[in-house]
């Protein structure tokens, strides 16, 4: 009896998740209407983020890469792993927080990449 229960247990979680994987947003569901083309606002450093600040104020210069207004400064720590903060080219506000290994220097040019964000990211 308990088996059977189990059987129908899993078949009913089975296709419970089938149903709401419909339901996951897709990029198509955001596409960006205007790409920003101003002139960036320079990004807002916390004290901790002063540390890298000159290659977040030099990425932040860089043009727009995703979501129509935000940069991506990146770099490296010389071992295979890349840290990087987010820059909004609007308002200047800066995420940060995350950390990659196995990600390439250049995006674009790897479609497969192990990404794992080393910590939650803040919202400066």
């Amino acid at each position: 009896m308990q088996k059977t229960i189990c059987v129908l247990l899993m078949i009913g979680a089975a296709g419970w998740t089938q149903q709401h994987e419909s339901l996951r947003p897709d990029f198509k569901d955001f596409l960006v209407e205007q790409v920003y083309a101003g002139d960036p606002v320079p990004p807002k450093l916390t004290r901790p983020q002063r540390t890298f600040r000159t290659i977040i104020r030099e990425g932040a210069k860089s043009p727009v890469e995703f979501a129509g207004h935000y940069t991506v400064p990146r770099w490296g720590c010389g071992a295979g792993c890349v840290a990087f903060v987010i820059v909004d080219s609007i308002t200047g506000r800066v995420f940060d927080g995350f950390g990659v290994a196995g990600l390439p220097q250049s995006w674009e040019k790897s479609t497969k990449s192990k990404c794992e964000l080393s910590s939650i990211p803040r919202v400066v």
